[in-house]
């Protein structure tokens, strides 16, 4: 259940949401923020301040077990057999939005979706993909899963 979207909201409220478990000793406002007692969910579609001073706060609307994730961008595909075709025409074309369950650029192993819902997989047909924003080509199968990584030369 996510944390309310408005008015007070306390450490233990946000340490319970964050963990599942209800306080049992002095819960530290630093350790919410950083980590430490869950990674902070990508999907939450409300996310806390990551810059000090930290503010209990921007934990408003959190929700640790919402789905969905990151985003990033890639261009139309470029060639079914050359990584290095992506990166080097790539960039030219106007880039469209892919979503993935985690956070950052996804990378080999992980399944792309063309809706932030992650319930639609991208259908990739094998070819290769300029990936804006990281300097990095990728093949994607027809089941959103990205098969191969290059880095662009």
């Amino acid at each position: 259940m996510a944390l309310p979207s408005s008015g007070p909201i306390g450490v233990g409220a946000i340490y319970q949401e964050l963990t599942g478990s209800a306080v049992e000793g002095p819960t530290q406002v630093l350790k919410c923020f950083n980590g430490t007692y869950a990674t902070i969910n990508p999907g939450s579609p409300s996310q806390p301040s990551s810059s000090t001073p930290y503010s209990l706060g921007s934990f408003h609307g959190y929700d640790q077990n919402a789905s969905g994730g990151g985003s990033f961008q890639i261009s139309d595909p470029v060639d079914e057999f050359d990584p290095n075709k992506a990166c080097q025409i790539g960039p030219s074309f106007p880039p469209q939005t892919l979503y993935w369950n985690g956070s950052g650029i996804p990378f080999i192993g992980e399944i792309v979706f063309t809706d932030s819902g992650l319930t639609s997989p991208y259908n990739g047909q094998q070819f290769w993909y300029y990936v804006y924003g990281n300097n990095f080509s990728y093949q994607i199968r027809d089941d959103g899963l990205i098969m191969d990584a290059s880095q662009c030369k």
